[in-house]
């Protein structure tokens, strides 16, 4: 009896052993971002999906927090399935806990938003209408949508291959920049704002590419 007290000690001993770190992991996330924040944060993505904003798993979204502090979801994780518990955390400083191997191919894109305006969230979104249109390289016609540029906050139609200084420079006066092959990447005073505005230039793009089907 005693050999199998002992036993099943040693064996309860080994299972707290291998879950002190994911233990320790989970205490730090929520001190670092509460459980109710990151909550929002997949409801948004997910928000996302149900209007169809998003492709596979490249789009990004991500939330920044009092003290310089941000969450973002993770690279290539398909936001259908995507949990509280996925959410990566970091700073402005670039200083990630979770690791590179699962950050976002443009998390420098989101870092660099927060730093150079007032944005408290960053959509990365890749609608099919608006990836469609930014293909044509035309500007989008105004008089199709009179209040379009308003509901999105300021838009601009970028080059190819832009890099951060591009990003931080349009970002001030733009809440959407169209980035052709890349995808549509929008900041707001909140997460549905910024989201919103992808909506508003997806169906700006819908309108100008029906206008277009119509008069070939």
């Amino acid at each position: 009896m005693n050999v199998l007290k002992g036993f099943q000690q040693l064996t309860l001993s080994i299972v707290n052993l291998v879950n002190a770190p994911r233990n320790i992991g989970a205490r730090t996330r929520e001190a670092y971002a509460p459980s109710e924040v990151r909550k929002s944060l997949v409801l948004g993505a997910q928000l996302a999906v149900d209007h169809n904003l998003t492709i596979g798993g490249i789009s990004e979204f991500s939330m920044r927090l009092p003290g310089d502090k941000v969450i973002i979801t993770p690279g290539h994780k398909w936001l259908p399935t995507l949990h509280e518990d996925d959410i990566l955390y970091g700073n402005l400083s670039g200083d990630w806990p979770d690791g590179n191997e699962e950050s976002p191919k443009y998390l420098n894109w989101h870092l660099t938003i927060y730093r150079a305006v007032d944005a408290q969230a960053v959509a990365f979104c890749h609608p099919t209408s608006a990836m469609a249109f930014m293909n044509l390289g035309e500007p989008l016609d105004p008089n199709y949508l009179k209040d379009g540029d308003k509901a999105a906050g300021g838009l601009v139609i970028l080059p190819s291959g832009i890099g951060i200084p591009e990003i931080e420079h349009n970002s001030t006066n733009h809440g959407v920049m169209m980035i052709p092959g890349s995808g549509v990447l929008a900041w707001g005073h909140d997460l549905q704002t910024a989201i919103s505005r992808v909506e508003a230039t997806n169906q700006w793009c819908r309108i100008a590419l029906d206008v277009r089907s119509a008069q070939d």
